[in-house]
């Protein structure tokens, strides 16, 4: 019997904005431009001891189009629909396990690019603090540069996601 350790660990932190014009009867005043950045780490171990990382900076730039509320109602229900671009920096490892003992550990560094289309719905108080849940269509394409051991790859990463998360208006 072989037994292995390792670590298995998923977060996602992201620190975003949105800006909205205040000029609510110009026919733009239903559009707000977006942005975020992310720190992403996933992290996991197979059941014959093989562990991957992934830790991905990702830089994310949008737009919102609120078809009924304006951006700027309190104490309403806004829905939106969002397309937004992402740019990321990407680094990868691998430790083999059972499967490939005599292996060596692989570490890749890369760079990652794509685009998010959803839509979803968000409540401010009066006070600025407020709520969103939304859901979105991802997709980011991923070239990674090996540390010489192997050639280049690429590689897809798409899926619907679904976001809780709080804020405050300033």
């Amino acid at each position: 019997s072989q037994a292995f350790t390792g670590s298995q660990a998923f977060y996602n932190m992201t620190a975003g904005f949105e800006w909205y014009a205040q000029r609510e009867k110009e026919w733009y005043s239903r559009f707000s431009l977006v942005g975020s950045a992310s720190l992403i780490k996933e992290s996991s171990s197979s059941f014959q001891g093989t562990q991957t990382e992934n830790n991905i900076t990702e830089f994310s730039l949008g737009a919102n189009w609120h078809p009924g509320n304006l951006p700027s109602m309190t104490n309403s229900l806004i829905p939106y629909i969002l397309v937004a671009a992402n740019f990321s920096m990407l680094n990868s490892r691998y430790k083999p396990g059972l499967e490939n003992p005599t292996g060596d550990e692989v570490n890749a560094n890369g760079t990652g690019s794509g685009f998010a289309i959803g839509g979803g719905f968000k409540y401010y108080l009066t006070r600025g603090f407020g709520a969103r849940l939304w859901a979105d269509y991802y997709i980011r394409n991923e070239t990674y540069k090996e540390d010489g051991t192997i050639p280049a790859f690429n590689k897809t990463v798409s899926g619907p996601r679904i976001f809780l998360s709080l804020g405050y208006r300033f």
